[in-house]
C-alpha cells in the first residue's frame, strides 16, 4: 500500500511539473521569448503534453517567425505544404521557406529547393532552385552543395559541366554528406583534377 501511495504521489509530480513547465512556456512566449513560442507550437503541433491542435501551433509558428524567429518559419511553411491547422498554400509556405534559409535555416533552405526543383504545388522552377541552392551552399549546408551538384551533372537549370558538379560534390563531402562523397569520388572517373 505504501509502495502505491508513493506511486501515485510520484506520477502526481511529474503532471504539475508538466503543467508548470507549460505554464512558464506560455508567459515566456507571451513576454517576447521566441524560443518559449517555438516549442509551444511543436507541443501543439505533436500533440505533447497538450491535446493536438495544428492551429494553435500555426498561430504560435507565425508568432514567432513574425519576430525572424527561422524554425518557426520553417514548420509553419510544413503546415502551409500540409494543410494542417491553415489553408494548404504552397505560394505561402515557398515565402516562409525562403524566409527561414535567408535566416539560417538549413531545413527551410531544403524545403524551398525541392519545392522549386519538384514544382510540388507551384510552377518548376529550376532557377529558383539554383539560386536557393547556391545560397544554402554559399551558407555551409551539403544539401544546397548536393544539389547544385546534381544540377550541373544534369543539366537542370544550368549547362551541363561535370567538373563544376565534382567541385559541388567535393564541398558537399567537405560539410559532411556522405552522397557528396560518394558522387565527388564516381565522377573522378570523368573529371580529372
Amino acid at each position: 500500500m505504501k509502495r502505491l501511495i508513493w506511486i501515485i504521489a510520484l506520477l502526481f509530480s511529474v503532471v504539475v511539473a508538466k503543467d508548470l513547465n507549460l505554464k512558464e512556456l506560455e508567459i515566456s512566449c507571451d513576454n517576447g521569448d521566441m524560443d518559449a513560442c517555438f516549442y509551444l507550437g511543436y507541443f501543439y503541433k505533436y500533440g505533447k503534453f497538450v491535446e493536438q491542435s495544428y492551429h494553435k501551433a500555426a498561430e504560435l509558428y507565425q508568432k514567432a517567425c513574425d519576430n525572424d524567429y527561422a524554425f518557426a518559419c520553417s514548420a509553419l511553411g510544413d503546415l502551409y505544404v500540409s494543410g494542417k491547422g491553415v489553408e494548404l498554400n504552397y505560394r505561402k509556405a515557398a515565402k516562409l521557406y525562403e524566409k527561414a534559409c535567408d535566416n539560417g535555416d538549413l531545413w527551410g533552405c531544403g524545403s524551398l529547393i525541392n519545392l522549386y526543383r519538384e514544382g510540388e504545388g507551384i510552377r518548376q522552377n529550376y532557377q529558383n532552385a539554383i539560386k536557393s541552392s547556391q545560397k544554402a551552399c554559399d551558407n555551409a549546408n551539403s544539401l544546397g552543395c548536393l544539389n547544385l551538384g546534381i544540377a550541373y551533372e544534369k543539366a537542370k537549370g544550368v549547362r551541363q559541366d561535370y567538373a563544376i558538379a565534382k567541385e559541388y560534390f567535393g564541398k558537399a563531402c567537405d560539410l559532411g554528406d556522405q552522397i557528396g562523397c560518394d558522387n565527388y569520388k564516381r565522377l573522378n572517373i570523368y573529371v580529372k583534377d
